[in-house]
């Protein structure tokens, strides 16, 4: 009996590993023709797609993680003025993740996002000009910055994961203006 269970059990451990194989090929077919589509409409210039892209190949969803190609197309939003991707390359370029690490250039796209309201990207811009990063050295230009992170009010249709950023910036800033 005990021989009869161990020959069924290896005749079917095939055919269950066929249907894993079968499953990991659909999962993959479905991610190379959403990336397939997304890459048509990025080329064409739509910002959502650039940065759907972008977010699959910096966290490696369902393809090969590729910082450079996210960087790409993380870049070609921001360039397009979105402020997310504003705020996401600078932070590419400081880190130097799937670029060559330059603080000028993060700097530059920290402004970019800072001057369309970013709280985050003010609070950056506000840290480089006080350190003299990528910018140079300017301590009343950071006030200006920590003062405007200051004066950001609470938004009616701010989630609280929005608020709960803004109040953790705006307490850095806080501490930071104090200290200059």
């Amino acid at each position: 009996m005990k021989i009869l269970v161990l020959i069924i059990s290896l005749l079917a451990f095939p055919v269950a590993l066929q249907a894993e194989t079968e499953k990991e090929i659909k999962k993959e077919t479905k991610t190379q023709r959403l990336v397939a589509g997304l890459t048509g409409k990025a080329k064409t210039g739509s910002v959502r797609a650039q940065t759907m892209l972008a977010d699959i190949y910096l966290q490696g969803k369902g393809v090969i993680k590729d910082p450079a190609k996210a960087a790409y197309w993380m870049e070609m939003a921001a360039k397009q003025g979105d402020v997310t991707a504003q705020f996401n390359i600078a932070m590419m370029y400081g880190r130097g993740d799937g670029v060559t690490a330059n603080s000028e250039t993060a700097f530059q796209w920290f402004l970019k996002a800072a001057e369309q309201k970013d709280i985050a990207a003010q609070y950056k811009v506000a840290l480089h000009y006080r350190d003299g990063i990528g910018a140079v050295k300017n301590t009343v230009a950071a006030k200006q910055w920590l003062q405007a992170v200051l004066n950001v009010s609470a938004n009616g249709a701010e989630s609280d994961r929005a608020k709960a950023i803004r109040e953790q910036v705006q307490a850095l800033a806080k501490k930071d203006l104090a200290a200059l």
